[in-house]
């Protein structure tokens, strides 16, 4: 995901938040989660771990290397402090995060998932996924006129998805200049534990995949026009989750609690269900 894209979208969610002040800025993963109840009066408060990185065309399943977490909760550079809610997070970065309940939101690698409630490490699917946002200089023009270069090289209502062998790939157009786009391959479970360690090494590998298109259907003009930084890789992987998975003040939203592939095509749907949900139960 752009960071830029998503810095506004953050700031979105910031904005529309009743205290800000109670908001624990990203930067610091959790490091373990604690359910002492407290000795003293506990807020009202909600403690809620995210990460935002995707991991596949159009679903919220993040990646777990991601190290972000925020909060809506209290903050204390003493883990050793009187205890203000009944759950807490210690962070990486020293700091402890109290709270009433925890919604582990921190993705497919979740800690509050494997660590804190015991489910099972999302099993590897069998294929990995460079995905990004292409922004190209002109807009895709109007039916009937000739595509001009450094252009949109889809129309703006088209989705275009292309399946060769062990490789399939995908444009959804964003605006009249820019569509999203990812390519997923086939790769053992070693070799997808190794992933390209530079931005410039994502764009190239990305651009490899592609490659026997010999620039057909205007991939490899995308993934030219996505900044290196902008291109993410993602390991992809799955888990089924029956049954009850919360446990007290402690449950779970999104992928952390069910990540699932792409192809279901209900990763984001789900996810948006569970905010509800939990919205209706925490109001």
């Amino acid at each position: 995901v752009c960071p830029a894209r998503m810095c506004i979208h953050m700031q979105a969610l910031y904005d529309s938040i009743p205290d800000p002040h109670h908001v624990v800025e990203f930067g610091s993963r959790i490091e373990q989660v604690i359910t002492t109840p407290a000795p003293t009066a506990q807020p009202t408060t909600t403690t809620t771990t995210t990460t935002g990185a995707h991991q596949h065309d159009g679903n919220t399943n993040a990646n777990s290397s991601n190290p972000n977490s925020s909060s809506n909760a209290s903050s204390s550079n003493n883990s050793s402090s009187s205890s203000k809610g009944n759950v807490a997070v210690q962070l990486a970065d020293g700091r402890t995060v109290y709270g009433s309940a925890l919604v582990g939101a921190d993705g497919v690698g979740s800690l509050v998932a494997g660590g804190h409630l015991g489910l099972s490490r999302p099993g590897y699917a069998g294929y990995v996924a460079f995905r990004g946002v292409a922004d190209f200089p002109c807009p895709s023009p109007s039916p009937g006129v000739p595509t001009p270069p450094n252009s949109l090289p889809i129309p703006t209502d088209t989705v275009r998805q292309i399946w060769g062998r062990g490789v399939r790939a995908g444009m959804y157009p964003l605006t009249p200049s820019s569509c999203y786009w990812f390519v997923c391959y086939n790769e053992d479970e070693q070799a997808a534990s190794r992933p390209p360690a530079t931005p410039s090494q994502r764009q190239s590998a990305a651009l490899s995949r592609v490659a026997h298109w010999a620039g057909q259907w205007g991939l490899a003009a995308a993934i030219r026009c996505t900044p290196p930084d902008d291109i993410t890789w993602s390991r992809i992987a799955d888990r089924w989750t029956p049954g009850p998975f919360g446990r007290g003040v402690v449950t779970l939203a999104g992928d952390a609690a069910h990540p699932m592939t792409p192809n279901l095509g209900q990763g984001g749907c789900a996810a948006l269900e569970d905010a509800v949900v939990l919205g209706r139960l925490l109001g």
